[in-house]
């Protein structure tokens, strides 16, 4: 059986009896789910979304979700057009003479928005997104002799053919900011907690946090939820 879907994905670091964990975070507009784990790498993903997914990943430019592959091969990936806007914009607190370059990105984020909200046919979405290609290559070049912009320079240019999804699937965010919003309640109670103490608490943190999550999305009162599940 095969699916069809956005998901959107993000991991961050905690600390399980002391040791470096990864909580990852895999939500849908109707469904979240939270993992512990040890590995930030692609089997966590494969141990998610299986080998037959058919769908579009949202994520930012961690290389785990870049060799995450399925029975067809790789899979659609959305990158964060928010993560590389920061960096760009980091880098134009620092040095002035790439102010310029940083509206020029913007503007482009802009078109690639509105390539992806619109209603017009598949044919017309592909001239859109080439439209958006050749700008984004054009900045690539003017960006190039720019020492101060070659990390962030280098991210965009690896991750090219990922940048652009959005416009193709109009269903799918430009950024991966859904997921990141969901993840802050975790950054929250890592502050709180430090550390947390052992395996039954980990896998009780990920699952009534899955569960609260996912009623909430669903727009289910999460106590009267849990109360009918006991």
């Amino acid at each position: 059986m095969r699916t069809f879907f956005n998901v959107y994905i993000d991991e961050t670091g905690i600390k399980v009896q002391g040791k470096q964990f990864w909580i990852w975070i895999f939500t849908t507009s109707t469904t979240t789910l939270f993992l512990i784990r040890k590995s930030r790498h692609c089997k966590v993903v494969e141990e998610v979304l299986g080998e037959n997914l058919e769908g579009v990943i949202n994520c930012d430019g961690w290389e785990t979700y870049i060799t995450y592959k399925t029975k067809n091969g790789k899979v659609k990936i959305q990158r964060c057009w928010a993560h590389a806007l920061r960096e760009v914009e980091a880098v134009v607190d620092k040095y002035k003479e790439t102010k310029s370059l940083n509206k020029w990105l913007n503007d482009i984020y802009v078109m690639v928005c509105k390539a992806g909200e619109s209603s017009k046919p598949l044919y017309i979405r592909e001239r859109l997104k080439e439209k958006c290609e050749r700008e984004l290559q054009a900045w690539l070049d003017i960006a190039k002799p720019y020492k101060e912009l070659k990390t962030v320079r280098t991210k965009i240019e690896n991750g090219f053919e990922n940048w652009f999804t959005c416009i193709i699937y109009p269903e799918v965010e430009p950024t991966n900011n859904r997921a990141e919003r969901m993840l802050r309640e975790q950054v929250v109670l890592r502050k709180i907690t430090g550390t947390l103490r052992n395996e039954k608490g980990t896998t009780a943190n990920e699952v009534i946090m899955s569960l609260i999550t996912t009623w909430r999305q669903q727009n289910k009162n999460p106590f009267l939820e849990l109360k009918a599940l006991l």
